[in-house]
C-alpha cells in the first residue's frame, strides 16, 4: 500500500482541528493570533490545501505543542500531504474530484460499492475501460482515452499487492447484459471477473431485476474504509453534477445500511460464479 498525500493531508487537518478545539479556540480566534484570514485556517483543517511548513510551526506554537518529537511527527506528516501522488501524472485526463477519490483510494483497506450501470472500475478490463470512455466521449482523441485506462489499470494494481485492496461490490444484472464495445469485449470481461472473484479479499454479488425498489435506485455510491482507527470513513457518491464525499457521521451511517440492506437483496456472493456462467454462455450464443 502507497502512501497517499490526501489521507496524509486529511489526518493533519484533523489532528490541527483538535489541537485547536483542546485550547477552545475558533477559526477566527487563530486567525487573529497570527494575521490570517478565518477561511484559511477553515481551509487547513478542511483539508482542502496543503500546509506550509512555516504556517504549521506558528500553529503548533499558539496550541503549545513543545515536545520535539510531537512537532517532527506532525512535520514529516505535513510533507507527506504534499508530495504528488501517482496520479498527478495523469491530472491533464482526470478531474479534481476523481484525483481526490484516487488518493483515498490509495491508502484505503476496503471499498465498499454499488454500481448499477457499470463494471465497477476496479474490475473492468483494459478493453471495456477503452470501450467504455469512447462511447461516453466520442469527442475526444484517442490518446485521452489511453490515459485514462492507464489510470484505471494503475488503480487496479491494488487488488495484487501483498497487501491488497479488500472490495466488495454489488452490481445489478443488467451491468452484464450491457454490450460496452462489442461481444468479444464482454466475454473478455465476463471472464475477468471469473478470476477477479477466486481472489480471498473480492466479492461480487449481483442484484437481480426482480427485487424491485431498493435503496440503490438513486444512483451509484460507494464508501472507503481505512486501517488508521483514527480514520473516519468516507462515502462517495456520484451524480450527473459531479461527485460528492460523504463524512459527517449521520451521512457515513445512512450509506453503510444501504449498502447492508443491497446486499441482503443481491445473490449471495457464492452465487455469482454461477450467474457469470450463464452471462457468458449467453455471450457465446449471440
Amino acid at each position: 500500500m502507497q502512501t497517499s498525500p490526501t489521507v496524509q493531508r486529511r489526518r493533519l487537518a484533523g489532528e490541527l482541528r483538535k489541537l485547536r478545539e483542546s485550547k477552545r479556540l475558533g477559526h477566527a480566534d487563530v486567525a487573529d493570533m497570527l494575521s490570517w484570514s478565518a477561511s484559511k485556517v477553515y481551509k487547513i483543517e478542511a483539508a482542502l490545501v496543503g500546509t506550509k511548513p512555516r504556517d504549521l510551526t506558528d500553529l503548533l506554537d499558539i496550541y503549545g505543542v513543545d515536545d520535539p518529537g510531537e512537532r517532527e511527527r506532525l512535520s514529516d506528516r505535513a510533507r507527506a500531504s504534499t508530495q504528488p501522488g501517482w496520479w498527478r501524472k495523469y491530472r491533464d485526463v482526470i478531474s479534481a474530484q476523481y484525483s481526490e477519490y484516487i488518493g483515498l483510494e490509495t491508502e484505503a483497506c476496503e471499498v465498499q460499492t454499488y454500481q448499477p450501470q457499470l463494471i465497477p472500475g476496479l474490475f473492468q478490463t483494459e478493453t471495456y475501460a477503452r470501450a467504455l470512455a469512447a462511447g461516453a466521449y466520442p469527442d475526444q482523441p484517442i490518446e485521452r482515452f489511453e490515459r485514462q485506462v492507464a489510470v484505471r489499470m494503475a488503480r487496479q494494481a491494488r487488488l495484487f499487492e501483498a497487501s491488497p485492496l479488500r472490495v466488495w461490490a454489488i452490481v445489478n444484472e443488467e451491468v452484464l447484459m450491457h454490450v460496452v464495445g462489442d461481444l468479444g469485449v464482454m466475454r473478455e470481461q465476463v471472464r475477468w471477473l471469473f478470476r477477479l472473484i477466486e481472489l480471498p479479499h473480492v466479492n461480487l454479488q449481483i442484484l437481480r431485476t426482480g427485487q424491485g425498489a431498493h435503496p440503490g435506485v438513486t444512483g451509484s455510491f460507494s464508501m472507503l474504509s481505512f486501517a488508521e482507527p483514527t480514520d473516519a470513513d468516507v462515502a462517495y457518491v456520484g451524480c450527473p453534477a459531479g461527485e460528492l464525499y460523504l463524512e459527517e457521521p449521520d451521512d457515513v451511517q445512512r450509506c453503510r445500511l444501504a449498502l447492508n440492506h443491497l446486499r441482503t437483496k443481491a445473490l449471495e456472493p457464492n452465487s455469482t460464479s454461477t450467474y457469470l456462467k450463464v452471462a457468458l454462455r449467453q455471450y457465446d450464443d449471440m
